[in-house]
């Protein structure tokens, strides 16, 4: 968390935002350095700056930036600014760092699920012989076109393996 004043002028950071960052209040003493030292890419700086002017709602401002720390690696924040009456501010960041990560990694590992699956069952509809794909507690995800011309029963037919072998 950050306390920043009127002016801009930095008055407190408190140690996690130090140990996230790296920066002490003597390295971003105002709010034009904070800017220049978390957001060194010009244009990326003006976005973030257009973002928080955007977003400025009751007093309030938030979003989640790519914030380069005083070491040169860069972390994602998510960032929540209140703006009081008298012109200070009070800045609240959360390093989402790894649950980016993490949700990043979950979208790939669904689109490469996606695409096995897409896959599979394009193998199994091709396949010369009747074929039925079941998952463990015995319903049936897939039935081949094969297998609906040597049985006559389709999906809908034989929802499970328990009324396939009824039939």
């Amino acid at each position: 968390a950050a306390l920043v004043e009127a002016e801009g002028g930095a008055l407190y950071l408190n140690p996690e935002f130090t140990n996230v960052t790296g920066y002490a209040l003597e390295d971003i003493p105002d709010r034009e350095t904070f800017f220049a030292s978390c957001y060194p890419d010009e244009t990326y700086r003006n976005e973030v700056l257009a973002h928080w002017q955007e977003s400025m709602t009751e007093n309030k401002a938030s979003g989640i930036f790519d914030v380069t720390c005083k070491d040169g690696t860069v972390k994602r924040l998510d960032m929540h600014a209140t703006f009081f009456e008298d012109g200070r501010a009070i800045l609240a960041a959360i390093d989402v760092t790894e649950r980016e990560r993490a949700r990043q990694e979950l979208a790939d590992l669904k689109e490469q699920l996606q695409k096995e699956r897409d896959t599979l069952l394009f193998t199994l509809e091709g396949l010369p012989f009747g074929a039925v794909l079941t998952e463990s507690r015995g319903e049936i995800l897939f039935i081949n076109p094969e297998f609906t011309n040597i049985t006559g029963y389709d999906l809908a037919a034989i929802p499970d393996m328990e009324t396939a072998f009824h039939r």
